[in-house]
C-alpha cells in the first residue's frame, strides 16, 4: 500500500477551507485513506505545526484549535504518533496556561512514567503538583476509595 507523509499545510487548507484547488486535493487523498486505497501517517511534528499556524499566524483561539486538532486526531484513517498522547496534551492544555509542547511533553511523562526534566520552573512546579494528584488518585483506587478502578479512571476521560 503507498504511504503518503503530508505536510501540515495539507490540513491547513483542508480546516481553513480557504484554496479550493488545495482542498479538493486534500479531500481527494483522505477519501482514499479513508477507503483503505492509501495510508496517510502524520509525524509529530506536523500536528506541532498545525497548532503552531493556527495559533500564531491565523491567531485562532484556544477552543477552536483544539476542535480543529482533535478532528485530526480522532480520523482513525491518520496513522498518527503518539495520538493518545495528543488528545490529553490537548486537553490539558486547553485547561492551563502552559505551551502546547509544555502539555504535550507533561502528558508523554504520565504516559511512559517518566520523570521531566526541564529548566523551566512554572513547568516544574505544573508538573510536581500533577505528579501528586497522580499519585492520589491512584492511592485512592488501590484503597477503594473510588469502587473499581475503571468506573474512576472512566469519569476522567
Amino acid at each position: 500500500m503507498k504511504s503518503i507523509i503530508p505536510d501540515a499545510n495539507i490540513f491547513i487548507r483542508f480546516l481553513l477551507n480557504d484554496i479550493p484547488t488545495q482542498v479538493n486535493k486534500a479531500e481527494t487523498i483522505f477519501q482514499q485513506a479513508k477507503k483503505k486505497e492509501i495510508e496517510i501517517i502524520v509525524p509529530q511534528i506536523v500536528v506541532f505545526e498545525i497548532h503552531f499556524t493556527l495559533d500564531k499566524y491565523y491567531q485562532f483561539d484556544k477552543k477552536d484549535i483544539n476542535e480543529k486538532i482533535k478532528a485530526i486526531l480522532s480520523a482513525d484513517y491518520f496513522i498518527i504518533e503518539k495520538r493518545a498522547i495528543f488528545l490529553k496534551a490537548l486537553e490539558f492544555w486547553l485547561s492551563n496556561n502552559i505551551s502546547f509542547p509544555d502539555a504535550f511533553l507533561i502528558s508523554f511523562c504520565e504516559e511512559v512514567n517518566g520523570e521531566l526534566f526541564s529548566f523551566d520552573k512554572k513547568l516544574n512546579k505544573l508538573n510536581s503538583r500533577l505528579k501528586v494528584s497522580r499519585i492520589d488518585r491512584f492511592k485512592g483506587i488501590a484503597k477503594g476509595v473510588y469502587g473499581k478502578g475503571e468506573e474512576y479512571i472512566g469519569k476522567e476521560r
